[in-house]
């Protein structure tokens, strides 16, 4: 079993392919990432951006699909944003129902065509959709 391996690690050497790459030669500029330059190099990790979840996305549809014009979201926030998060929504014509900065969260109403755009709101960390309720009779 070991010779197999010895031969094929010996093949490989004689074909080069072991050997360090010399200046100017493509393999170099294939295999070596280029240096980062300062402008690259952002002073603090870079924030991911939030998405709807495919749930949220479901149900977003589903609430257009039935002619909802607004739909529930329950918003969790970043450390002390509750209130940023908050004015934010209102700024997409959402109505805030209820918040609370101690567990970071923020409950509203917002106009299905601006639910896209909740996610892109300043202290806002996650995004959920509320399920459309059915208006059918609940008797058995």
């Amino acid at each position: 079993m070991r010779k197999p391996v010895a031969v094929a690690v010996l093949a490989l050497a004689l074909a080069g392919c072991g050997r360090p790459a010399a200046p100017g030669d493509a393999s170099e500029v294939a295999t070596t990432p280029p240096a980062p330059s300062s402008a690259a190099i952002p002073s603090a990790a870079p924030e991911v951006p939030v998405k709807l979840s495919p749930q949220a996305r479901n149900a977003l549809a589903r609430a257009k699909a039935e002619g909802a014009r607004t739909v529930g979201v329950t918003v969790s926030t970043e450390a002390g944003q509750v209130e940023r998060a908050a004015a934010g929504l209102r700024g997409l014509g959402a109505t805030v129902e209820s918040a609370d900065a101690g567990a970071g969260y923020v409950r509203a109403t917002v106009p299905v065509d601006e639910v896209a755009r909740v996610p892109a709101v300043e202290g806002v960390r996650q995004v959920d959709v509320d399920e459309p309720l059915s208006n059918g009779d609940p008797a058995p």
